[in-house]
């Protein structure tokens, strides 16, 4: 069951927006997941839709213990990362602390600015899937 749900807002000259939430009946450990990514953020799209994509993505692994989840780690976020120069742009656009991530990249030393937006992102999918590793880790301690 998916506790995650695909909302349209309004059509512009781009096409359909749409926004990723969590349902009304998501468990409050999600809850507090997702807005511990957020951070000072508060509501950020780009962790909702990410948060989502990997809790989906990880369920078509055959993943026997918590561990192996980090075998697949750059793998699903490499999938993750925007491959056109306009959505990176537009990641980078849609929030101001994304620019924080920009900053580390760019001491990384990237080859362009392409390659320093590729790598911010990749920071931040590196959170998302680190908050969603966490919380699996805690359901199954749970249980």
């Amino acid at each position: 069951m998916s506790y995650f749900d695909t909302i349209k807002l309004e059509e512009d000259s781009n096409g359909i927006k749409t926004r990723t939430i969590l349902k009304n009946d998501a468990p409050q450990d999600l809850l507090d997941s997702v807005l511990n990514v957020c951070g000072e953020r508060m509501s950020d799209d780009f962790v909702y839709d990410k948060y989502q994509s990997i809790l989906e993505t990880l369920s078509e692994y055959d993943v026997e213990k918590l561990e192996d989840i980090d075998d697949y780690r750059y793998e699903i976020i490499d999938c993750l990362i925007d491959v056109y120069t306009s959505d990176l742009t537009a990641w980078l656009n849609s929030n101001n602390y994304n620019v924080y991530y920009l900053s580390e990249a760019i001491e990384e030393e990237p080859k362009d600015g392409f390659q320093a937006l590729q790598i911010a992102q990749h920071k931040a999918l590196e959170e998302v899937f680190d908050s969603v590793v966490a919380l699996l880790g805690k359901e199954k301690e749970g249980k």
